[in-house]
């Protein structure tokens, strides 16, 4: 991608290599510098790095998939929609905020991030697209950001590929679903290994303790949400749950 300023190079890479340790080589002039896909803070600072190592080189599909089957719920009541007021964790530089917006009606969108790199992305790449932008840790959020939080009204949160590899560990997540209304939809996606096996992050047992006390699942699927370095398929798990009431606490 010369017309970028940089040229992007994926090299190689053994097939056992956690998806924490994917690595790729970004050329630019004579230097060239080694990034792992995961180190955000560096990627977001290059425009356009993001969407074309991710979305297009390794074809990434959570942001369509967790999108629509969130606006399939939306739809799918039978009752005049009500218009989404967004709570997005992880937020990104706002690719799954765009998707949402061509979907379904969003009155409003707040994200947040524990990196300002993110909040810096998403304000140069899709400026205007989110109604307020958070950077903070969601189990440090002070009185007056908490109460700010609560007062929106949020009756949707999406998570797209922050949980896991210690993105947003389940006090943040339990956090942000205790800022949200009674009766909320509630979007994320979780690595398939790592829901099959319930190991490593915690959020199988989570789910599992919730559902039915503090959440209801209404759709799960499984699929392909892209391919690592090594050409392999990473597969995820996407579910739709809709909230009953505030979680007590981590498990």
């Amino acid at each position: 991608m010369e017309e970028t300023g940089y040229r992007l190079e994926i090299p190689e890479c053994s097939a056992d290599l956690g998806q924490h340790e994917e690595w790729f080589l970004v050329h630019r002039g004579d230097r060239s510098e080694k990034m792992r896909i995961q180190e955000y803070e560096k990627v977001y600072k290059i425009p356009g790095l993001y969407e074309d190592l991710v979305y297009d080189r390794l074809k990434c599909e959570s942001h369509l998939v967790v999108t629509r089957m969130l606006a399939e719920q939306v739809e799918g009541s039978g009752e005049l929609p009500e218009p989404r007021r967004v709570l997005e964790v992880g937020a990104g530089n706002g690719i799954v905020a765009e998707e949402m917006k061509k979907l379904f009606e969003c009155e409003v969108i707040h994200g947040v991030d524990i990196i300002p790199e993110a909040a810096e992305a998403a304000e140069r790449d899709r400026p205007g697209l989110y109604d307020d932008y958070h950077v903070v840790d969601l189990t440090e959020l002070d009185e007056g950001l908490e109460a700010e939080l609560s007062e929106a009204r949020f009756n949707t949160m999406v998570t797209v590929s922050a949980m896991g590899f210690g993105h947003l560990p389940v006090p943040a997540f339990l956090s942000a679903f205790n800022l949200i209304e009674e009766g909320s939809l509630v979007a994320f996606n979780i690595l398939a290994e790592n829901w099959d096996s319930g190991k490593k992050d915690g959020y199988k047992e989570l789910i599992e303790q919730l559902d039915g006390e503090s959440l209801d699942v209404l759709a799960k699927d499984r699929y392909c949400h892209r391919f690592n370095t090594s050409g392999q398929p990473l597969t995820y798990i996407a579910l739709i749950a809709r909230k009953l009431k505030d979680a007590a606490g981590p498990i």
